[in-house]
């Protein structure tokens, strides 16, 4: 038994081969590697027909680190050439059916990826995260140092509410549905953080997402409780397609680099 998107999923643990890659490409092969079948999950995931499963790809599967995720499986058999592996994420808006970016397995996507800006530390053993020392956005500027972590399975950048509600009462966006909806047109600002003592930004293109609506885009910003535990931010994909991520699982570090977008 185990949870799913804060729901139960019933089933049991299987061995078998795993394979990276597509089926015309290089494939990773990893040999017996442990994963989950699930006999009964939530339906907010069995609705969604374009979903076959859940990959993990996180430092550890679980805390005690009895079973081996297939990715650290590949590590412990020494089959990547190094410990890490390279997100980049593609901007397509509000597109479907287009290619979403590329993974590379033991590897920099020195194709994708403009040169390493820094490397950062890693503060947790079961999460990428990291230390942020500050975020500002038009008139709104905080400096305080908070736990981040990133995470591709997360749309929105999700921010302690103190920080949602100060960035959407300065830029004045209208929050009628608990979402935050803006005008498309106009110029916005970047969301700016320091992460490490260096400056990033995430362009309104990453951050402001279209909707059905005739020039109305969402705030793809979100409140986060942490509770005092883990990361108060979730630095998701509007983050991540600004930024490639080269997770350095052997030397416990992330390293971030400009992402090269093509369209």
């Amino acid at each position: 038994m185990g949870t799913l998107f804060q729901d139960r999923v019933f089933g049991y643990m299987a061995q078998d081969l795993v394979t990276f890659g597509a089926y015309e490409g290089a494939q990773l092969k990893i040999a017996n590697s442990i994963f989950g079948l699930a006999l009964s999950v939530t339906s907010r995931f069995s609705n969604d027909t374009n979903i076959d499963g859940v990959l993990g790809l996180a430092p550890a599967m679980n805390y005690d680190r009895i079973y081996l995720s297939p990715l650290l499986n590949a590590i412990q058999q020494g089959l990547l050439d190094y410990d890490l592996f390279t997100v980049y994420l593609e901007d397509h808006g509000s597109q479907k059916n287009v290619p979403g970016g590329r993974f590379i397995f033991g590897g920099i996507d020195t194709d994708n990826c403009g040169a390493v800006i820094d490397w950062l530390p890693f503060v947790s053993s079961v999460n990428y995260g990291f230390m942020i020392d500050g975020v500002s956005i038009g008139n709104y500027s905080l400096n305080r140092t908070m736990q981040v972590m990133t995470d591709t399975g997360t749309l929105f950048i999700a921010a302690p509410f103190y920080v949602l509600n100060g960035i959407v009462a300065t830029l004045g966006y209208d929050n009628t549905t608990k979402s935050y909806y803006v005008p498309c047109d106009g110029e916005k600002e970047n969301l700016n953080s320091v992460i490490g003592g260096k400056s990033y930004s995430v362009e309104p293109r990453n951050y402001i997402l279209e909707t059905d609506q005739a020039n109305t885009c969402l705030l793809a910003i979100s409140g986060l409780s942490g509770y005092g535990m883990g990361p108060t931010w979730i630095l998701g994909t509007p983050f991540m397609r600004q930024y490639c991520h080269i997770h350095d699982i052997g030397n416990q570090k992330m390293g971030l680099a400009k992402s090269r977008q093509k369209f």
